[in-house]
This record gives structure tokens, sequence and C-alpha cells, in this order.
């Protein structure tokens, strides 16, 4: 598989139009449809940076196609959970998705927990 049908994979698995994905990291929506097609190089480190931190992809995945998709995201997620003690499935889930989300919902979601837990 190729750096477009990776990038692409990413994409998709987000459930995101290529404008959408493209608003997520700070490009424009031809950028990553010519990166999706092969027609530009592999972009800067900034750019995989981005890929990377936003939608939880290895970078040797997604720049080589080396290792696994998800393969520091998993790392990251192992470390937590061993600093936190046992945790379970549902409890990595949880922290998988928080780490997914947008900044904005990360906050939505702050506030939700604050008014949560001020009623228990």
């Amino acid at each position: 598989m190729d750096f477009g049908s990776r990038l692409k994979q990413v994409r998709e698995l987000s459930g995101l139009s290529q404008g959408s994905f493209a608003d997520r990291i700070g490009y424009s929506r031809p950028y990553i449809s010519q990166l999706e097609r092969n027609l530009r190089e592999i972009p800067t480190d900034r750019f995989i940076d981005s890929v990377c931190a936003m939608f939880g992809v290895g970078r040797n995945w997604l720049i080589a196609g080396e290792g696994t998709m998800r393969g520091e995201e998993t790392a990251f997620i192992q470390t937590v959970a061993r600093s936190l003690g046992v945790i379970d499935d549902i409890d990595q889930k949880i922290i998988t998705i928080y780490l997914r989300m947008p900044k904005e919902k990360r906050e939505a979601f702050h506030s939700f927990l604050d008014e949560f837990t001020n009623c228990i």
C-alpha cells in the first residue's frame, strides 16, 4: 500500500470528507486529494506529525507502511493504563476515544464531567 492509500484509509476510517480532514489538520482539500492520489511527494514532517497526532496513527506506518496503523497510540494507552493501575477494555476504549477527540469536543466533555461530578 502506498502513502496516498494509507492517508486515505486514515481519513475514511475517521469518517471524514477530504475537506473536513484537511480542516482538522490545517491544510486544503485539494492538497489532501493530491496526496491521496500520489500526485505529490510525501509531505513535510509538520504534515505527518499533524496527521499522527490528530488521528492517532503510527508515524512509520503512515510514511513507509511499517508496523501497525495504531502502534504508537496503543503503546501510549498501555503506558497510561500501567500508570493508573489495572483498567479494563472499556476503560481503555474510553481513553482511546477521548484522545482522538478534537479540542472543542474535549472541552465539551470536560464541562459534562464537571456537571456530572457535581451531581454525585
